[in-house]
C-alpha cells in the first residue's frame, strides 16, 4: 500500500509539473505574439509573471528587458537588471545591462563608471574578455568593446590578439585606419591568411582608403622588415594601384631574401603587361635576364621581353616600320640562339604574327606555321594555338576553307575546353565574314555560356549585331557588305576597310547598321592614329545613335582619348560621370569609375 500510495504521489506531482510546463509555454507564446505585434504593455505582464516564476530563464529576463526599452521603462530597466546581476554576478552582460539602463536615463556618468569598472576588473582569461566584449557589442557599446578587447590583450600580453574582432568593430566604427591595422596584425599571427586579408581590405575600403592604406602599410613595414606577409600585401597594394615600378622594388626584394630565382618577378612582370605597363614590365625582365642562363626563367624572360616590346609597338599609334623589322630580326636571332627552346613555338607564333600583320609578309608567316607544325614537336596545346593562329593567316590569304579546316580540327581536339570555344568563335566569325549570318548565330548562341569571359562577351556582341540587322525578309545585302568590310578590318586593310563603310552608308543611308559602321569607322581611324577624326565619329555615335547598341562603347572610347591623348582631365572626368550616369549597365562602368577617380587623383601613382 506504501509503494502504491508512493506511486500516485509522483505521478500527481510529475502530471502537475507537466501541466504546469504546457501553461507556461503557452504564456511564453501568448507573450512574444505581444511582441512581435508591438503591445509591449501586455508583453511585460507576461513576461514580468514568468521571470518571477523563473528567474534564472535567460530568456524571459531578455524579453522583459527588451519591453521596458521600448516602452521607454528606464526605471524598471535599471532595477531590472541590478537585480538580476546580484542574483547571478558572474554574469557580466547583466552589469552592462544595468550600465545601458544608466545611459537610457541620461546618467552617462554612473553608466560610464559602471562599464569602466567592468573593464578593470577584467580577469585576464579569454573567455572573460571575448564575455565581456560581446555584452558590449549587444548593447551596440562598440568603443567600449574595443576597450575590453585591447585591455585582453595586455592581461594576456598578446599584442596582436582578437585581430578579427577588432577589425570588425572598427569597420562598424568606420575607423578605417584602425581597421586596416587590425587586419596587418592578422597577418602577424596568421600570415597563411595573407589572400583572406586581401579581399578583406578590397571590399571594405574605398579608392579614397587608399593613399591612408599605403602610409599605414610603409609604417608598420618599418617595424616588421622580416614579416614576409606584409611584403607580400605591400606588394599587391601596388599592383591593385597599378604602381608596378613600386611593386617591383617590393618584389624584388623579396626574390633576393628568398632565392626565387625571379618565379616572383615574372609572374608580377605578366600583369603589368595586362596593365599596359610596358616599361615597368620591361625592367622585370631585364632584371631576370641579368641573373644570367644558369636562371630557370632565364630562357622565357629574353623571350617575354620581346614579346613586351611587341605589345608596346601594337599600342604605339603609327608605330615606325622600322622598329617593327628590328623587332622581328630579334626573334629571328632569338630562334636562330636557342633552337631547343621547349616553346618554341609560341616564339614563332610571336614572329608570324609581326610578318602578317605588320609587314605585310603574310606567305613567310604561313610558311613559318606550316614548317612548325609539320616538325610535331612541343606542347600539344600550344601547337593548337599555332593551328589557331595559321588560320587567321589563312583568312587574311583568302583561303577560307583551309581556314575553317583549321580551327574545327582544334575544336575538335578541344571541345568544351576555352581552346575549344576559342576555335568554334573563330569559325563563327568566318561564318560571318562569308555572309553565313545563320549558322554563325547558331553556333555563337552555343558559345554565349562559355566559361571564358572574353570568349562569351565576343558571341554575344556579335550575335546582337546579327539579331538586330539582320532580317529574312528583306535584302542581306547590307548586312554582306558590312561583313566584308569587318573582314577587311580584321585583315588590317583599314583603307579598304573603310571605303566599305562608306559605300554601305551612302548606299542604305539610315539603315539599322548606320551605329556600327560610324563606330567601326572610329576604331580604325584610331588604329590610324587619327585620333581628332576617330573621337569625331565617336561623337557622332553619341549624338545620332547615344541609345543604340554602340552608344556606352563611343562615350568610353571617347572618354579614353580625351584622357589619354589630349590630356584633358577635366574634360575626361565628365565623359567618364556621364557614362557612369547614363549608362549605370554598361561593362566599361567599373573601368570608367577607376579612371574618373584616378583623374579626381583619388588613386595612386
Amino acid at each position: 500500500m506504501k509503494w502504491i500510495l508512493r506511486l500516485s504521489l509522483l505521478a500527481f506531482f510529475s502530471l502537475s509539473g507537466l501541466c504546469g510546463y504546457a501553461q507556461g509555454q503557452q504564456q511564453f507564446q501568448l507573450g512574444v505574439q505581444y511582441y512581435q505585434q508591438g503591445d509591449f504593455v501586455k508583453a511585460v505582464e507576461i513576461f514580468e509573471g514568468l521571470h518571477k516564476r523563473e528567474p534564472l530563464l535567460n530568456t524571459y529576463y531578455v524579453y522583459l528587458y527588451n519591453c521596458f526599452v521600448q516602452l521607454k521603462s528606464y526605471d524598471a530597466l535599471e532595477k531590472l537588471a541590478r537585480a538580476q546581476a546580484k542574483r547571478e554576478p558572474q554574469v557580466v552582460a547583466y552589469r552592462v545591462d544595468e550600465g545601458y539602463a544608466y545611459k537610457l536615463q541620461g546618467n552617462l556618468k554612473k553608466s560610464n563608471a559602471i562599464y569602466t569598472k567592468l573593464v578593470r576588473e577584467l580577469e585576464p582569461g579569454r573567455g572573460a574578455i571575448i564575455g565581456l566584449a560581446n555584452a558590449f557589442r549587444s548593447r551596440n557599446e562598440l568603443e567600449m568593446a574595443v576597450n575590453t578587447y585591447l585591455e585582453g590583450r595586455k592581461l594576456l600580453g598578446s599584442p596582436f590578439d582578437f585581430p578579427l574582432d577588432l577589425a570588425d568593430l572598427y569597420a562598424s566604427q568606420g575607423k578605417k585606419r584602425e581597421m586596416s591595422q587590425a587586419y596587418l596584425d592578422y597577418l602577424a599571427v596568421q600570415p597563411q591568411q595573407l589572400a583572406y586579408v586581401q579581399n578583406m581590405l578590397q571590399s571594405r575600403l574605398a579608392e579614397d582608403d587608399y593613399a591612408a592604406l599605403k602610409n599605414l602599410l610603409l609604417e608598420t613595414l618599418r617595424v616588421r622588415p622580416d614579416d614576409m606577409a606584409l611584403s607580400e600585401l605591400m606588394i599587391w597594394f601596388f599592383v591593385q594601384q597599378r604602381d608596378f615600378s613600386n611593386a617591383f622594388v617590393q618584389a624584388r626584394a623579396l626574390d633576393r631574401r628568398n632565392r626565387e630565382n625571379g618565379l616572383r618577378i615574372m609572374e608580377l612582370a605578366a600583369s603589368a603587361i595586362e596593365n599596359e605597363k610596358f616599361e615597368a614590365a620591361a625592367e622585370m625582365y631585364r632584371y631576370v635576364i641579368d641573373k644570367k642562363e644558369d636562371n630557370v626563367f632565364y630562357l622565357e624572360a629574353r623571350y617575354k621581353l620581346l614579346t613586351t616590346d611587341q605589345a608596346r609597338l601594337e599600342k604605339t599609334a603609327n608605330a615606325p616600320v622600322d622598329g617593327w623589322k628590328q623587332l622581328a630580326a630579334q626573334y629571328k636571332a632569338y630562334i636562330n640562339e636557342f633552337p631547343l627552346f621547349p616553346n618554341l613555338p609560341q616564339v614563332k607564333q610571336s614572329l608570324a604574327a609581326v610578318w602578317a600583320f605588320q609587314l605585310q609578309e603574310t606567305d613567310s608567316a604561313m610558311e613559318l606555321l606550316e614548317a612548325t607544325l609539320d616538325l610535331r614537336r612541343g606542347d600539344q596545346r600550344v601547337l593548337a594555338g599555332v593551328k589557331l593562329d595559321l588560320g587567321d593567316l589563312y583568312l587574311i590569304a583568302g583561303e577560307l576553307w583551309d581556314a575553317s579546316l583549321m580551327y574545327a580540327q582544334v575544336e575538335k581536339d578541344y571541345a568544351n575546353e576555352p581552346l575549344g570555344q576559342e576555335a568554334k568563335f573563330r569559325n563563327a566569325r568566318l561564318s560571318f565574314y562569308k555572309g553565313e549570318f545563320e549558322w554563325s548565330q547558331a553556333q555563337l548562341d552555343v558559345l554565349k555560356a562559355s566559361t571564358t569571359q572574353r570568349i562569351s562577351n565576343d558571341a554575344i556582341a556579335l550575335s546582337l549585331l546579327i539579331t538586330e540587322n539582320y532580317d529574312l525578309d528583306t535584302t542581306t545585302y547590307p548586312m554582306e557588305m558590312f561583313a566584308r568590310a569587318d573582314l577587311k578590318a580584321f585583315c588590317r586593310q583599314y583603307i579598304t576597310a573603310l571605303s566599305g563603310y562608306d559605300s554601305l552608308l551612302q548606299q542604305f543611308p539610315g539603315h539599322a547598321l548606320t551605329d556600327e559602321v560610324l563606330f567601326r569607322k572610329g576604331q580604325i581611324h584610331e588604329k590610324l592614329g587619327s585620333f581628332q577624326e576617330a573621337m569625331q565619329w565617336y561623337r557622332v555615335v553619341l549624338a545620332e545613335h547615344g541609345q543604340d547598341l554602340y552608344g556606352d562603347d563611343a562615350l568610353f572610347a571617347l572618354a579614353r582619348l580625351t584622357e589619354e591623348r589630349l590630356a584633358d582631365k577635366p574634360g575626361a572626368m565628365a565623359l567618364f560621370q556621364q557614362l557612369l550616369t547614363d549608362y549605370p549597365d554598361s561593362h566599361y562602368v567599373s573601368e570608367a569609375r577607376r579612371r574618373f577617380r584616378s583623374l579626381r587623383g583619388d588613386t595612386l601613382n
